[in-house]
């Protein structure tokens, strides 16, 4: 079983809650998944720089990437056997159930 977190952090925005060597490309995801997941990690990643008032300014934007990641990973979920996906909003600062 595999652990992961789908969150638009600087570095990745797929890793294994207890394998740090974890690889998402490992997963065999579709391509067109991949894609979609590297478009909303993009046009999430200009948030996670910015501070909580600013985020409040744009919190319908934060609520629409929210939307597509916890879509995105019902489809991890779908596509890959054995795993269990949780969501981080990083425009919120916690954990969205998906």
């Amino acid at each position: 079983m595999k652990y992961l977190i789908l969150t638009a952090d600087y570095t990745s925005f797929l890793r294994d809650e207890f394998d740090e060597d974890f690889e998402y490309l490992n997963l065999n995801l579709s391509p067109d998944l991949i894609e979609r997941l590297e478009e909303w990690h993009d046009d999430y990643l200009p948030i996670i720089q910015l501070n909580s008032d600013d985020r409040l300014k744009i919190s319908n934007e934060i609520i629409k990437l929210d939307e597509r990641g916890i879509g995105l990973a019902k489809e991890i979920k779908l596509q890959v056997e054995e795993v269990k996906v949780k969501y981080f909003s990083e425009g919120l600062l916690k954990y969205i159930e998906c």
